[in-house]
């Protein structure tokens, strides 16, 4: 509160102090419509989402938004004659639990970019790794673009994450029309925070649009994630029912072998 009503008495323009990025950048993250809300309440003082994104991007393989990689992209769309397409994919990987404490720093902790977890009472071992990968549907690449070290995310969260992911290589030039995930239940309730919804019916809507165009993205459940859930599924139940109440067996009577 400070820092914005200094800001307020001497200078807009002077640079941000490292209280105000971080705020900023933290705030944004859990909830830009909270952020965007605050921001106008404080007369515009704080940072504008568009420097908030440029300073998501991170060099040198730190947690957050990859800067390199979205040059990579820039570079590939001015280099291809035709558009470049691309499908964001979202996945988490599970990490040993190891807190380790180098120059300074603590590393295996919760990292989200926003240069948090820097006292180290306050750090939280990393359980997952959520990384973002952009994969080129009209060429043959892949491309990690970011990666974050949670405990957990809720869904408002994520769907933040891939919100600031569509601006990014909106900027780049790249085009998106689809995310694809798992099936877990945190990645249908970041859908809905994007405007999905999956109740089947009149209302019934697969896609959600594009921060900055507009257009509609579809989200996608990985079809060969979902298999493996139905077969570990039928595995431990033996018998599931169909919607007619016809009955599906896990059995081995109709193998030859």
């Amino acid at each position: 509160m400070q820092e914005i009503l200094n800001r307020q008495l001497v200078s807009k323009n002077r640079k941000y102090s490292p209280d105000i990025r971080t705020f900023a950048l933290t705030l944004h993250f859990y909830s830009a419509h909270a952020y965007n809300y605050l921001r106008s309440k404080f007369n515009n003082l704080l940072p504008h989402p568009e420097t908030i994104r440029r300073w998501y991007l991170v060099i040198n393989g730190k947690p957050g938004f990859t800067q390199e990689s979205f040059e990579a992209i820039r570079l590939k769309v001015k280099s291809e004659p035709n558009p470049v397409v691309v499908n964001l994919v979202l996945d988490e990987m599970s990490l040993r639990h190891l807190i380790d404490y180098q120059n300074g720093r603590y590393y295996g902790c919760v990292d989200l970019g926003t240069d948090l977890n820097s006292d180290g009472d306050e750090n939280v071992p990393a359980r997952n790794a959520l990384v973002v990968l952009a994969v080129a549907l009209n060429n043959q690449w892949t491309l990690p673009i970011a990666y974050f070290l949670i405990n957990s995310l809720k869904g408002r969260e994520r769907a933040n994450i891939v919100k600031n992911s569509l601006e990014l290589l909106h900027e780049t030039g790249a085009l998106c029309y689809s995310v694809t995930f798992d099936g877990a239940s945190v990645n249908v309730n970041m859908c809905n925070e994007l405007g999905t919804n999956y109740n089947l019916g009149e209302k019934f809507q697969p896609y959600f649009f594009h921060p900055c165009t507009k257009e509609r993205v579809n989200s996608i459940w990985d079809a060969c994630h979902m298999i493996k859930l139905l077969r570990n599924t039928l595995e431990a139940r033996k018998t599931l029912y169909n919607s007619k109440g016809e009955k599906i067996e896990w059995t081995l009577k109709n193998c030859k072998n």
